[in-house]
């Protein structure tokens, strides 16, 4: 890459220049030179500047610098000294991204040149200023480069469990030159919503069963129960990308199978999801299933789910969940344990995404009759969350190596609630770490 001084007849590449010709190469080899003109320390055009006229090649590849320069022994005034300041940041490009094209560095300089400085116009300024902050800034369209494929890096965000907030890592990603940046990933947080109130008015107000009486006292029973929810909950992304909100809708069916004694159960679940920010939007399927075994008051249930997105976190497209629950009910008390597995699966910049769930709860009725109930539940969780990555990260020389990481976090989170029903009319409350409500309800059956 030649960087020529513009010289400082004060006349434009247009008019004719006696001395030589050399604006001619332009022309010949347009991506081998820059010529550079001169500004004084206000930025404007320095009265001596060559300027490049009215020539598009010529202001193609024309920036202006600073014209006055500090040397060894004294102060270099012209565009020489202007020249040394493009040809010296070329240098210091070069060294730290080696493996750059000079003919790109020299684009990049043409790109990011700050046209922002009194009285621009290309005829005298060619691309504007040269501005070594913006040079050094990424450009164009930012990716993770990794070790199967290429992310843009705004679309390469991963939703997490609610309440997990304090997530972060190191991670180089490249600009559309491929040059690459160091850059520090957290998670962005947002008050998220509770699944604690879905499971209270479950608790609460149980979905209807139909029951068809069979022979020798078997009942034959199915209930069929949708609910609507939105998620708010925190994303691991970059710069900005701060929340995934999105609605589900759920379909459970139910069959139960009991006698005096036994109850058993089993649930076919079918999910539709839509994503307000098309991250997590494309769901290709989702099955699951509940079965349930109840011997008189002692109770298990296990659960397990998969789900297949084409494109859903960027690399954690598969989603298997399952888990179990044991539970007791003597009198106006029930109490129980639950512990759950969801692990996400992927083959891109997240690999394998685990949560697990260990909770106990407790359920106290004061009153119990027909008409009136009254009483309360107590909920206490401990999730601990596991993420396996494969990091891009930087050499320092425009070179990248990859790096196997594993993120680690843990939450606990008390719920407490209350509720009294009153014929028809049901008015609960409840509060966690995250969220606090009332509720009332008008219930009826037809």
């Amino acid at each position: 890459m030649i960087v020529h001084a513009a010289g400082n007849q004060g006349i434009d590449f247009d008019a004719p220049i006696n001395e030589t010709n050399y604006a001619d190469i332009v022309v010949l080899q347009p991506d081998n030179i820059l010529f550079v003109g001169a500004v004084n320390l206000d930025a404007t055009l320095a009265s001596y500047s060559n300027t490049p006229g009215n020539s598009v090649e010529y202001q193609s590849r024309f920036l202006v610098a600073p014209g006055d320069s500090t040397i060894v022994g004294g102060i270099s005034i012209g565009t020489s000294g202007a020249t040394a300041n493009v040809s010296g940041a070329l240098a210091l490009m070069k060294q730290r991204w080696s493996t750059t094209g000079v003919n790109d560095l020299a684009q990049i300089l043409l790109d990011t040149a700050n046209k922002n400085i009194p009285y621009y116009s290309p005829a005298t300024h060619g691309q504007g200023m040269v501005d070594l902050e913006a040079a050094y800034s990424p450009v164009g369209i930012a990716s993770f480069d990794i070790k199967n494929a290429t992310l843009p890096l705004e679309a390469a965000s991963i939703t997490l469990p609610a309440g997990y907030s304090t997530l972060q890592f190191d991670a180089a990603f490249v600009d559309q030159y491929h040059r690459d940046f160091e850059a520090t990933f957290a998670t962005q947080t947002s008050p998220p919503e509770t699944y604690f109130s879905q499971k209270l008015i479950e608790a609460v107000m149980p979905a209807p069963v139909s029951i068809m009486n069979l022979k020798n006292g078997i009942q034959l029973g199915f209930r069929q129960q949708t609910t609507h929810y939105n998620v708010d909950s925190p994303v691991l992304g970059f710069n900005g990308f701060g929340y995934n909100l999105f609605s589900q809708n759920r379909t459970l069916e139910t069959i139960l199978l009991t006698t005096e004694d036994y109850q058993i159960g089993f649930s076919t679940n079918a999910m539709n999801q839509y994503n307000s920010q098309k991250i997590n939007s494309s769901l290709e399927d989702a099955t699951g299933f509940i079965t349930s075994f109840q011997y008189k008051n002692m109770g298990v249930k296990y659960f397990a789910s998969t789900e297949h997105h084409t494109n859903a976190f960027y690399g954690a497209n598969n989603r298997i969940a399952n888990g179990i629950r044991a539970t007791i009910e003597s009198g106006l008390i029930k109490t129980g344990i639950e512990y759950s597995v969801e692990k996400y699966q992927g083959d891109a910049l997240f690999e394998t995404m685990t949560v697990n769930q260990k909770a106990a709860f407790l359920k106290l009725d004061f009153l119990k009759s027909q008409h009136v109930q009254a009483g309360m539940i107590g909920r206490y969780t401990i999730s601990d969350l596991n993420i396996d990555m494969t990091l891009p990260r930087s050499v320092g020389d425009g070179r990248l190596y990859y790096q196997s990481e594993t993120l680690n976090e843990s939450q606990d989170n008390f719920a407490k609630g209350i509720y009294l029903n009153v014929n028809k009319l049901k008015i609960s409350a409840y509060s966690d770490k995250f969220d606090q409500n009332i509720g009332l309800q008008f219930h009826t059956e037809f």
